[in-house]
């Protein structure tokens, strides 16, 4: 997104016929004409009496990149438009850091009269993909480590057949594949799920349970699994027996 220029007084008189030696002024970029009922700048069709914020020169190139740099333009138009937060997108599940990604990667310019609902509706549909798809950093707990991989000291029943660098990159793939409804149901706390998952070749038959600790701020997850000789039911709960989140 462009950072809008400074708001000018709309131009209605004639210009010049050249600009410096040569040059023929080109009414359409360099000031606003009357084109019957509405204006054209820059090629942009407006109703009477509206200001487009439009970058259309070198002083202008200066791009909006976060929440923050986004609401500061957005209150110096006419109207102020109030600030956009993280709970007033409608994206349960949504952290600043996508929100920022979503600005810096959009297109859209602002102008006065617009509204916040128009802008927000700039980046809803790339942050349910992102609250769906981003994948977080992974820490494994420390008591696991080598609890419940071979070697370790879990019962049988509740140890992996291999070392941690065969089973990890299995136990984060299916968080991941889970990421967004733990976000969704988070809705910006941290919250512990469980996770239990069917057998892989390293569980001896049995279904296995990651506990996923989310926490909002680092958009981070812990996490811990083992097989379990007693997670009969496939789901994601926030606690081993309870009801499966949505």
């Amino acid at each position: 997104m462009y950072l809008p220029p400074a708001r000018r007084p709309q131009a209605h008189s004639e210009p010049s016929s050249t600009i410096g030696e040569g040059k023929t002024a080109n009414p359409q970029v360099h000031r606003a004409v009357a084109v019957g009922s509405s204006f054209s700048i820059a090629n942009v069709a407006l109703e009477r009496g509206t200001v487009v914020q439009r970058s259309i020169g070198s002083d202008f190139v200066t791009r909006l990149n976060t929440l923050t740099t986004l609401n500061a333009a957005l209150a110096n138009l006419n109207p102020a438009v109030a600030a956009i937060t993280l709970a007033n997108l409608g994206v349960p599940g949504v952290t600043t850091a996508m929100v920022n990604a979503a600005i810096a990667a959009d297109n859209n310019q602002i102008y006065d009269s617009i509204t916040q609902a128009d802008v927000i509706l700039w980046y809803t549909a790339a942050l349910t993909t992102a609250v769906n798809t981003t994948v977080p950093p992974y820490t494994l707990d420390a008591h696991a480590i080598p609890k419940h991989y071979q070697g370790g000291t879990a019962k049988w029943h509740n140890k992996f057949t291999a070392n941690m660098a065969t089973v990890n990159p299995i136990l984060t793939t299916a968080i991941t594949a889970e990421i967004g409804r733990i976000r969704r149901d988070a809705n910006g706390n941290n919250q512990t799920y469980y996770l239990i998952m069917g057998h892989i070749a390293q569980s001896q038959g049995f279904n296995v349970t990651i506990q996923a600790d989310y926490n909002f701020a680092a958009d981070s997850v812990g996490y811990h699994g083992y097989p379990d000789n007693n997670a009969p039911v496939l789901k994601l709960a926030r606690t081993k027996a309870g009801a499966a989140i949505p």
